[in-house]
């Protein structure tokens, strides 16, 4: 199981991941459940209300490589 990719549409995630976020964010929830984990995880539209990246390798980060890399992330978007 991959548990850190660059953000959202890192191609590591699948389209099946990409797919529940996307219905989450359709029906304005904030988060989705992960089946693979059981672990809920923030959407990008959530995760951008934040207003800056974390640092914390968020599955969705929104963020461009200056944001994450400003913010100490281990991965990069490329």
């Amino acid at each position: 199981m991959t548990t850190k990719g660059y953000g959202h549409g890192d191609p590591v995630w699948g389209r099946h991941l990409l797919a529940l976020h996307d219905s989450a964010v359709q029906i304005a929830r904030a988060m989705y459940l992960d089946p693979e984990t059981g672990l809920w995880v923030q959407t990008s539209e959530t995760l951008a209300k934040n207003g800056a990246c974390c640092g914390k390798c968020c599955r969705h980060c929104p963020y461009d490589r200056a944001a994450q890399q400003a913010a100490g992330r281990a991965i990069l978007r490329p």
